[in-house]
C-alpha cells in the first residue's frame, strides 16, 4: 500500500524544514500526538519513541529517522503495529513557498488479509493522520496556531 498527500506552505523551505525536523516537538502541531522521546542519535538521524491517540486508542511505536537537510525526512517504524512502514517527507521549493509531500509505504502480511487490513483499516487512518500532519505544520508556520 502506498499513500501520498501534499500541501503548499507559504514559507521558505529552510524555515519549514527547521520546524519539521524538530521531531521531539511535533506534538505541538499534530493533533493527538504526545511528546516524542529521543532514544538515541545516529549519523544523520535518530531513533525516537512516539505516542499518539489514534481513533481513541493510545498507540506507541519507535521510528528510525534520517535527515537529508532541506530535502527529505525519512522515517521507518522499527517497533509497533506498523513495523516496517516507511514514510518520506519530501520538501520542494515552489513559487508559493514550500511544497511538502508525505508518502507512506506499507506491506502487511499475509497477502489477502494484509490487503484487507491495508485498504479498510490502515489506509483511512494513515490518510487522516497525514492530513493532520500537513495541516498542523501549515497552520503552525503560517501563524494560524
Amino acid at each position: 500500500m502506498i499513500t501520498k498527500d501534499t500541501i503548499i506552505i507559504k514559507r521558505n523551505l529552510p524555515e519549514v524544514y527547521k520546524i519539521a525536523q524538530d521531531i521531539e516537538n511535533s506534538h505541538t502541531y499534530i493533533p493527538g500526538y504526545k511528546p516524542s522521546k529521543l532514544i538515541k542519535t545516529e549519523d544523520g538521524g535518530m531513533i525516537v519513541e512516539r505516542v499518539a491517540e489514534i481513533k481513541g486508542k493510545i498507540m506507541k511505536w519507535k521510528s528510525k529517522v534520517k535527515f537529508n537537510i532541506n530535502k527529505t525526512i525519512e522515517f521507518e517504524q522499527i517497533e509497533g503495529r506498523l513495523k516496517g512502514m516507511k514514510i518520506e517527507w519530501l520538501f520542494e521549493e515552489v513559487p508559493e513557498g514550500t511544497k511538502l509531500t508525505i508518502t507512506h509505504r506499507l506491506s502487511l502480511n499475509p497477502p489477502v488479509l494484509g490487503w484487507i487490513l491495508s485498504k479498510f483499516i490502515a489506509k483511512p487512518a494513515i490518510d487522516k493522520l497525514t492530513r493532520n500532519v500537513l495541516l498542523g505544520l501549515k497552520n503552525k508556520l503560517e501563524g494560524v496556531i
